[in-house]
């Protein structure tokens, strides 16, 4: 297990140095980059070919005796699909692991039964995914505008309706692919952590601001790509409209 733990550590950190870069690099720029061993990058950069999560790209250039081999990240080793959902509307897109949109669809909420709903047009998104990239794709992730609560196994699609956390491993199986829920703000600060503007801050937060606001702050406190947390506040908003001189309070509930 303790081998297990190490191999996978010393992929992550090799995914994440050449994750944030769009030069091509060789085995020797990786082991100054991640002080690792020249066999133990060569491990992993085998593992990364057979993926094909990097592609070689070309012979390096300069020097005596043989030339190193040069590789690139390929952002379309694999696609995931992203669903926004709120009062008014879904929205699906599918998306490469550097968040290119390749597809993307939008549907008015209906009145019916919402997870009917729900499950029906996921469904019809992914049957018009081109069979070149659904066989690519790892998962669908599910933004919410209200709590997904882990320890009471609760959810909430809307400001309405609450539903037992069981309807995703249900969904799971109907669609065929893992399902990962998480509310909309900290779906927001993970894309800005990971991929946005802000991925060399170590605190942020993020405020989303729609027909209800919602905010997360995350914290970094290593150099390794899984050291950090987030965690969502409720924002409860009131407009009081006194002597015609409107007036707000805020009630944040951590």
């Amino acid at each position: 297990m303790y081998q297990k733990e190490i191999k996978q550590s010393n992929e992550n950190i090799v995914f994440h140095s050449i994750y944030f870069t769009e030069n091509s690099f060789s085995i020797p720029d990786l082991t100054k980059i991640t002080n690792m061993t020249f066999p133990t990058i060569k491990r992993v950069i085998n593992e990364f070919l057979e993926k094909d999560i990097i592609k070689e790209w070309t012979l390096s250039t300069g020097g005596v005796g043989r030339r190193a081999v040069r590789y690139k990240y390929n952002p379309d080793f694999c696609y995931s699909i992203g669903v926004s959902v709120d009062e008014e509307k879904i929205k699906f897109i599918m998306i490469n692991t550097v968040g290119k949109i390749l597809q993307s669809k939008t549907v008015e909420t209906i009145n019916e039964d919402f997870i009917t709903f729900f499950e029906k047009n996921l469904k019809d998104f992914i049957v018009e995914i081109d069979p070149k990239h659904l066989s690519k794709v790892i998962g669908v992730g599910i933004s919410i505008p209200g709590i997904y609560n882990k320890e009471s196994h609760f959810l909430e699609f809307n400001n309405i309706d609450r539903y037992e956390s069981s309807i995703i491993k249900e969904l799971e199986k109907k669609i065929g692919l893992p399902i990962w829920v998480e509310n909309e703000a900290n779906m927001s600060i993970l894309a800005e952590a990971i991929i946005g503007k802000h991925k060399v801050l170590t605190d942020f937060t993020v405020i989303s601001i729609n027909n209800k606001i919602t905010c997360s702050t995350f914290h970094k406190f290593g150099n390794k790509s899984e050291d950090y947390f987030f965690k969502a506040s409720r924002v409860h908003h009131m407009i009081v409209d006194y002597e015609n001189k409107k007036e707000s309070w805020r009630l944040y509930i951590i």
